[in-house]
């Protein structure tokens, strides 16, 4: 299903959501698919957090059988696959979670009358209202600032990690469409009920 998303698939997303749910993993779903708004979605996206939220709060309170019971999984299984992706965020948290990485210096800014560094440097409401409280919009390009988060949290990720088993290197195998095997049919999930636990 999060495959499907990323490769902006809404019909495999959808059949997978359903599959999923009819199978009896609705709760493990919906958690993956909260974790997918968040994951490989772009920050552009704005309100989709919020809407898968919605969505799985409907489907917690529809009884099987209702309508809502698999239009809201596949509702939002088909926003996800059509929304814009970055991993953005998903690689600043790789980068900056990292103990390798050290911390982020407190810009000159930060210091303003609200902290004891600020007070201590004479800071105060001019300092705020000309310099800490200024609010300048972004102009930057998207994919370029995740282009660079990523080249660094991958450096850092790859460093912290054992070897792929799948490729026998620590490098991702990176397949081209004209190398992918072809995608079995749905009904492949084998796998017990939660009730079954």
């Amino acid at each position: 299903m999060q495959k499907a998303v990323r490769r902006s698939q809404p019909e495999q997303a959808a059949a997978f959501a359903i599959e999923l749910v009819q199978a009896g993993y609705g709760a493990w779903c919906w958690s993956r698919l909260k974790v997918i708004a968040c994951e490989d979605v772009s920050p552009d996206a704005t309100g989709l957090v919020a809407d898968v939220d919605v969505l799985a709060a409907q489907w917690k309170a529809a009884k099987k059988g209702q309508d809502l019971h698999l239009l809201t999984v596949a509702r939002a299984a088909v926003a996800l696959a059509l929304a814009p992706k970055s991993r953005l965020v998903d690689w600043t948290v790789i980068l900056h979670a990292s103990r390798d990485t050290g911390p982020v210096p407190i810009p000159d800014e930060a210091l303003d009358m609200h902290t004891l560094a600020g007070r201590k440097l004479g800071r105060g409401k001019r300092h705020f209202v000309e310099e800490a409280g200024t609010l300048i919009p972004w102009t930057g390009d998207l994919e370029e600032l995740e282009a660079d988060v990523r080249k660094r949290a991958v450096a850092v990720w790859l460093a912290d990690k054992e070897p792929d088993r799948a490729t026998g290197g620590t490098e991702p195998k990176t397949l081209r469409p004209d190398d992918e095997a072809p995608r079995p049919g749905f009904g492949q999930l084998r796998i017990e009920p939660e009730g079954d636990r």
